[in-house]
């Protein structure tokens, strides 16, 4: 009986029982690729259009600046749009 517990133990012997297989040349070659650094978020207290109780934005420093960029932009263009209005209104902004 022991006999034939000890072979049907090395029958059903799965890959989980068997040693990990050693790394190739080829993974232990490349270093491994560090993960790119955390950016530091930075929280404000900002308005919004919709309430006057402030609310905390927070955000990391490129996403401040990709926001500070996009809201220039949209100054720019409105204050051209206005010249374009007031070139064709004759000086009247609202014509």
């Amino acid at each position: 009986m022991i006999v034939a517990l000890a072979a049907l133990a090395l029958l059903t012997q799965t890959p989980a029982d068997a040693p990990p297989p050693e790394p190739q040349a080829s993974q232990t070659e490349q270093p491994a690729a560090a993960p790119p650094p955390k950016e530091k978020v930075i929280c404000r207290v900002q308005r919004t259009g919709v309430s006057r109780i402030p609310s905390r934005v927070c955000a990391t420093a490129s996403q401040w600046e990709s926001r500070r960029r996009a809201d220039q932009a949209d100054m720019e263009k409105f204050s051209r749009d206005n010249e374009v209005a007031a070139k064709r209104c004759g000086g009247l902004v609202a014509c």
